[in-house]
């Protein structure tokens, strides 16, 4: 991959007029990035560079859980789960089994759908809801107990619909031949209207997942779908376009799971089927007997033209490793988009590594899509297991009765990201500049989201088009940057002020030695 990531400057064009958002100037070949946050995840703002690398940023791990299945009606394990802000106060839907998910007849467990919320993100309360009675009580923090399909929902907050169908929830319902996809309507996110027709008939299971995407003012789900076991999709796969770092353009396809994408004018209507396309699926670079498994798609709110996606892979067991089907191993890779339709895998090295074997996630990462904001940081949840996918099904009857071998284990956790923070354009310590393209900016300061190490430093010169520098904002007129901040006001000699060069075609040298560049934004 790495031969692949410096730049190539005469993809730039083509990246622009598909994304559809940042705009190109009447010349064709000035870009606009007016006053709003520009990130550094390809090479759209790097016409020419020298010893630069795109490099993805994993989170790290909080050690404490934020949420514990230490509850009877979740003494199991945890399944899906959502995460909104609503105005600051954050809430979780999530799914859990009050017994064993592979159990037979009556010893299969129940599944619940409950509800937690915090302020700070990491101190979680399950309130008692007195809205769904379990075992002769209602004083629980269950919303929903609708069946064993209900354990793949996922919930959003619509700031699109009207107040009482402010939030949706995707679910499935079983049906002949299929898994009906749904979207059940709320006003307060725990009281739910269920609709009387299916959105999709389709037999794929898993956690979908959906929002109101803002830049094409649309609907847009995610969804899985199948690779046909002599390789062909069982849906139209997107067309690649030129991209640097290159988007997923499979030359063979693995089956069985992979993803794809709808987008629509009205969720809670018969989605589109005919418009499905397959935009991810595992293929050569993979290995056999590997597939794409729940998604984890986020529009990020923060800048221009970004959409990140937490797939979580699996590659299964071979017949001499495990005892039992559908079993394998787990984790969760990286991807990124401009348009959240073509998608770049990078080096597809996991972006959240399991734990150690027989520690609480050292089975499986799983669901991880979710993020809020604090302040400076992102809170990205995910859940995790100590079994492989098919693993507690290989315990003995006794151990599978034994709760010791579940009560608590499954969690539901926090990794934590620095705002921007998911791919970096990083200089070494020999030192390497970017260039960007032609731009016209709004605002009267520039400002990097930038980490510099005590020994490494940034300066930035700004460029006519024709690569002279603008008097005054030269790189020996710029004063040293020498912090690690994600909103560091660059100034030459003092002064920050660039507002008499608004409106104006410039470039930006960016010279930088030990330092990671995220994003840029002038303000």
């Amino acid at each position: 991959m790495r031969s692949r990531i410096f730049v190539h400057a005469g993809l730039l064009g083509l990246m622009v007029v598909v994304s559809g958002v940042l705009r190109l100037q009447s010349d064709g070949n000035i870009l606009s990035v007016g006053d709003r946050k520009q990130l550094f995840i390809d090479h759209r703002f790097i016409a020419a560079s020298e010893n630069i690398q795109l490099t993805v940023n994993p989170p790290v791990k909080l050690e404490k859980p934020v949420i514990v299945s230490d509850r009877p009606w979740e003494a199991f394990r945890f399944a899906y789960h959502s995460v909104a802000d609503d105005s600051g106060l954050y809430k979780m839907w999530y799914s859990a089994f009050d017994g064993d998910q592979w159990g037979q007849g009556e010893q299969r467990g129940k599944v619940l759908v409950c509800y937690a919320e915090s302020r700070d993100g990491l101190h979680w309360e399950k309130p008692n809801l007195g809205l769904v009675e379990y075992k002769g009580s209602k004083q629980n923090n269950i919303i929903l107990d609708k069946g064993f399909s209900m354990k793949t929902m996922s919930v959003f907050i619509d700031r699109h619909a009207p107040p009482e169908k402010r939030y949706k929830m995707l679910y499935d319902e079983p049906s002949a031949n299929y898994s009906d996809k749904r979207v059940a309507t709320s006003a307060d996110g725990l009281r739910w209207n269920f609709p009387h027709v299916a959105s999709l008939k389709h037999k794929e299971d898993t956690q979908h997942v959906a929002f109101w995407d803002t830049r094409i003012k649309k609907y847009v789900v995610y969804i899985r779908v199948r690779i046909n076991e002599d390789g062909t999709p069982a849906y139209p796969v997107v067309e690649a376009i030129a991209s640097n770092p290159p988007v997923v353009a499979p030359k063979r396809f693995r089956p069985i799971r992979a993803l794809g994408r709808l987008e629509m004018d009205d969720i809670t209507q018969p989605w589109p089927i005919e418009k499905m396309r397959t935009v991810v699926a595992a293929d050569e670079h993979d290995p056999d007997d590997s597939d794409i498994y729940t998604h984890g798609p986020y529009p990020y709110p923060y800048a221009d033209d970004a959409y990140f996606l937490f797939p979580m892979t699996y590659q299964h067991f071979r017949e001499t490793e495990s005892t039992v089907g559908n079993d394998g191993v787990n984790d969760t890779q990286f991807l990124a988009s401009r348009d959240g339709i073509h998608w770049m895998r990078y080096d597809r090295q996991p972006y959240l590594r399991r734990g150690l074997v027989g520690e609480s996630d050292g089975g499986q990462i799983i669901s991880m899509g979710y993020t809020i904001r604090r302040g400076n940081y992102l809170y990205q949840y995910y859940s995790n297991w100590p079994y492989t996918h098919g693993g507690f099904r290989r315990l003995s009857d006794h151990e599978r009765a034994d709760r010791s071998k579940t009560w608590g284990l499954a969690q539901y956790r926090v990794a934590v990201q620095r705002l921007d923070g998911y791919v970096s354009a990083d200089a070494s310590y020999q030192g390497g500049w970017i260039l960007t393209p032609p731009l016209v900016f709004k605002g009267s300061r520039l400002e990097l989201n930038i980490d510099v190490s005590a020994m490494g430093q940034a300066q930035v010169q700004v460029e006519q088009p024709d690569g002279t520098a603008v008097p005054g904002y030269s790189l020996s007129d710029c004063d040293r940057i020498l912090m690690n901040d994600v909103a560091q006001v660059v100034r030459w000699k003092g002064k920050s002020d660039v507002s008499g060069l608004a409106e104006k075609p410039v470039r930006l040298r960016i010279a930088m030695t030990s330092a990671k560049l995220f994003a840029f934004q002038f303000r």
